[in-house]
């Protein structure tokens, strides 16, 4: 059985920015950027390297190449105490006004 912090998907939302679900559910964007701090974040702090984010299969946490990580815990309080930077709600409500944007242009080229 797995924790309710452990992560169970990754996406990035943005420069610095991921958006999170967790093992109970809760889900955000949260701006890490802050967070990588030290040699060990070098690649995770470029743009490229950022993109590279994945789920460590064993500490359930976000991690980068080169072993950096960040504490799935501590990921998991910023998203449930408020200070995530969107709720899963509002994540959500941006990709489906993209996706109508997108409907509409194609319906305008037609």
């Amino acid at each position: 059985m797995s924790a309710p912090y452990h992560v169970i998907e990754a996406k990035v939302a943005g420069r610095g920015r991921l958006w999170l679900r967790f093992a109970d559910g809760a889900a955000g964007e949260l701006d890490v950027i802050d967070r990588l701090r030290g040699p060990v974040f070098e690649i995770a702090r470029t743009e490229a390297g950022f993109a590279q984010v994945s789920i460590d299969p064993e500490g359930h946490t976000v991690c980068w190449p080169g072993g950096a990580d960040l504490a799935p815990d501590v990921l998991h309080r910023a998203v449930t105490d408020g200070t995530a930077v969107a709720t899963a709600r509002d994540v959500l409500t941006r990709e489906m006004q993209a996706r109508l944007d997108e409907i509409a242009a194609a319906d305008a080229a037609a």
